[in-house]
């Protein structure tokens, strides 16, 4: 941005905006941030030198290229971080009871019926949160 606007002290834009407009640093900072993503410089003179053509490649190669797959990395990251997250709780409910927190292996080896015998007669949580609606209550 700097170097650009530096270089180029006679102007440049992008494709929705006024080539003329970026007469400051700052205004060239809100035309990077707002088109700079989406589209290349374009420049106030028709006539384009190699200075110009080196900028341009240089642009589309590390903002847009380069930046927007850091981007999209970070946000492809994150989503399959939440996955694995939830994946992970979804098996520690689906396998370990709530209340005393022994895996489903464990009582399948002495016979016990995970999900309809423990889970849901001997240690069923909803009958806990009754109790401990109770004892507030009895206070």
């Amino acid at each position: 941005l700097a170097m650009g606007f530096i270089i180029f002290p006679s102007g440049y834009g992008f494709n929705d905006m006024n080539p003329i407009e970026c007469t400051s640093l700052f205004d060239c900072l809100l035309a990077h941030l707002d088109y700079g993503f989406r589209s290349a410089p374009v420049w106030s003179s028709a006539k384009l030198s190699w200075g110009m053509l080196a900028f341009d490649y240089a642009y589309n190669l590390l903002v847009i290229l380069i930046l927007a797959a850091i981007i999209s990395g970070i946000i492809i990251n994150t989503f399959a971080s939440m996955r694995s997250d939830l994946l992970a709780k979804t098996e520690n409910q689906t396998n370990n009871c709530f209340i005393c927190g022994i895996n489903r292996s464990t009582f399948e080896r002495k016979g016990v019926k995970f999900d309809k015998q423990h889970v849901f007669q001997e240690h069923y949580m909803w009958n806990y949160a009754r109790f401990l609606m109770y004892l507030s209550e009895a206070e």
